[in-house]
């Protein structure tokens, strides 16, 4: 993925998680009050190309929004928090969620290496350039406000080769480090990973995917069509498909440490994380595709997940599932 360690990111997330859901009171916006998370076709599965356009994708498909604005006011208190696990949230409706979005966030140290510091250090404040992240596979899309001019200054100074054009990109890459970046004034694409061979390829296709200039996954890909559509809003935000046919339960855990026990059976997953700055009320959904409605287990989704959830709704449509789930502030905060 990138030039981090898998286990130092797993580490990190089980110890910020708690966290971070302790400063969530009264800090994320909206998102469960809208009565439909179904059935549309989100516009940021366009900027997501089949997954033999991404290194390492091997059947599975991993991707991730986050609404950084309504990210922005999270409080930074997880040093107080690194020693203690016991506030981390153990309902995969809420930990798988914040898991990716944790995960993700430590790739900023990856990307700050990149020449994208003057983006990546303001992140977690009000001022932050980002307005959308999206993951694409291991790698990131950037949607925001940038300066085009400084960035170009920090490639420049980091010896990046000059660039080409990719659209109404200017696509830099790194003659002896695996870094690729598409920057654009709205938009940056950052590819990098230790084992990766031509991340230029990797940015490319995902900024011609948004281009429409290649296919993208949704389109050859039903399963994951459905997968998209499942969930479509919250403030965290993430679907998956397994590297295998379905998700098994003696898999347990994705390497990113999603619990996928509940889901055994499936061939895809989305789900998402919304906290009501009016209610301190946290809303969780999650779309459960599988291949038939005889693969539903439904007795085994009602009963791991949604312990810790003051209400809890589960609707099966044939082979779907949709689950909402709401929280008291007290019952994720720990």
């Amino acid at each position: 993925m990138v030039n981090t360690n898998r286990r130092t990111v797993l580490k990190t997330v089980g110890a910020s998680s708690a966290a971070l859901l302790s400063g969530c009171s009264g800090v994320l916006d909206g998102g469960s009050d809208d009565d439909s998370s179904s059935g549309g076709a989100p516009d940021y599965r366009d900027w997501f190309p089949t997954a033999s356009k991404l290194e390492g994708e091997s059947g599975g498909y991993l991707y991730g929004v986050f609404d950084m604005s309504a990210l922005a006011e999270l409080e930074d208190d997880s040093e107080d928090q690194s020693d203690s696990d016991s506030g981390q949230p153990t309902d995969p409706l809420v930990a798988n969620p914040l898991g990716i979005y944790l995960a993700a966030a430590f790739l900023s140290l990856s990307y700050s290496q990149m020449g994208l510091s003057s983006v990546m250090e303001g992140i977690d404040k009000s001022s932050n350039p980002i307005d959308r992240w999206m993951l694409v596979g291991g790698y990131s899309v950037f949607e925001g406000s940038f300066d085009t001019e400084e960035l170009e200054s920090n490639f420049d100074q980091m010896g990046y080769d000059d660039p080409s054009e990719v659209g109404d990109f200017s696509l830099y890459e790194h003659p002896d480090n695996p870094y690729a970046v598409g920057i654009r004034s709205d938009t940056i694409v950052a590819v990098s990973g230790n084992d990766l061979e031509d991340p230029g390829s990797i940015a490319t296709a995902i900024i011609d995917a948004e281009r429409g200039e290649v296919t993208r996954e949704h389109e050859d890909n039903d399963t994951f069509d459905r997968v998209t559509k499942a969930v479509t809003d919250g403030d965290l935000l993430y679907g998956v498909l397994p590297e295998s046919e379905t998700f098994e339960s003696e898999s347990g855990s994705d390497d990113l440490g999603v619990n996928v026990r509940p889901f055994t059976s499936a061939v895809g997953l989305s789900q998402s994380l919304a906290i009501d700055s009016d209610t301190n009320k946290a809303t969780a959904r999650a779309g459960v595709v599988y291949d038939s409605e005889d693969d539903v287990v439904t007795d085994k989704l009602e009963s791991g997940l949604g312990a810790e959830a003051s209400e809890f709704d589960l609707q099966q449509d044939g082979s779907e599932v949709s689950i909402e789930a709401t929280y008291e502030e007290d019952d994720v905060s720990g």
